[in-house]
């Protein structure tokens, strides 16, 4: 391997880790040009789904250094209960500030008191996702989202095309604010039915306000809490029935998993990704054929 071109050499190496954290950790070590190149690989999606998580890699932010993290840190993944005052606080907005070149960012804690400071203090970083996800209790701050006094939506928002609300009531609190969203084509959303015949006017109203945008292409509906006893196909075609709605881009999704489990599984399975399936089912629509 000693005689083919260096960059024959790094490409076979980056191909051998891609989508393999075990490969790249065990190759990590082989030299320290092949450290160079893998590096920037291994931290491209940062999942942090415990306290202890996060505490490693704020020793991580200090032996590899601000600039990699900020250049090299693509997908940030946390799962952290963030009251006002704590470690965890601190530690999450130092990996944040940190981790600035972010494009997408999921974020789901267990704290609704906390959780609008925790997402208007996202709004004066230097974070412009295109991805985001938020968790339970996740109202927007819409004097956040538009900034009046300058008559210009917020920076933290305007690049938004994938907006994903785990919250099983976060679409009331967005149902008037999404059309704010200029750049918003993607919107997944986690309603609580109790029973498929429980689908309030509200929601199927929201839901046929959301499909006259003509910029929105995927509207994913990932309900909870109805009944699991009938067969998975006959789940999806009663309450696609229910919500009344015939658009070939709504698209509903069963087997509920929480964002921050289904991001990391994401990483290690391109075929379990919620847009890239959803879009599937769309274009099957589109040619009139069956899910």
């Amino acid at each position: 391997m000693s005689k083919l071109p260096i960059g024959l050499v790094r490409e076979i190496f980056e191909i051998a880790v891609s989508g393999d954290r075990l490969s790249a950790l065990r190759l990590v070590v082989v030299s320290k040009a092949v450290q160079h190149w893998i590096d920037p690989l291994l931290y491209q999606a940062v999942h942090l789904l415990d306290k202890d998580a996060c505490d490693t890699f704020i020793c991580t932010i200090s032996t590899k250094g601000r600039q990699f993290m900020a250049r090299h840190v693509k997908t940030l993944n946390v799962r952290l209960p963030v009251t006002l005052k704590s470690d965890a606080a601190e530690n999450f907005q130092l990996i944040v500030r940190v981790c600035e070149g972010v494009e997408s960012l999921c974020y789901t804690g267990s704290s609704s008191t906390s959780a609008p400071t925790v997402l208007q203090w996202l709004d004066t970083t230097k974070l412009r996702p295109r991805h985001l996800c938020l968790g339970t209790g996740y109202p927007p701050p819409t004097t956040k989202i538009y900034d009046a006094a300058n008559d210009q939506l917020s920076p933290f928002y305007r690049g938004i095309s994938h907006l994903e609300l785990d919250d099983t009531w976060a679409w009331l609190y967005w149902a008037s604010n999404v059309h704010m969203l200029p750049n918003l084509t993607h919107l997944a959303f986690c309603p609580i039915l109790s029973d498929v015949a429980d689908t309030s006017d509200t929601l199927v109203t929201w839901i046929k306000s959301m499909l006259a945008s003509d910029f929105l292409q995927v509207l994913v509906l990932l309900p909870r809490g109805f009944d699991f006893a009938m067969g998975y196909e006959k789940r999806v075609r009663s309450l696609e029935t229910c919500v009344r709605v015939n658009d070939p881009r709504l698209v509903v999704i069963l087997h509920y998993v929480d964002p921050p489990s289904r991001w990391a599984a994401e990483e290690r399975d391109e075929g379990l990704r919620l847009w890239d399936r959803a879009e599937r089912v769309v274009r099957k629509h589109l040619c009139g054929s069956e899910e």
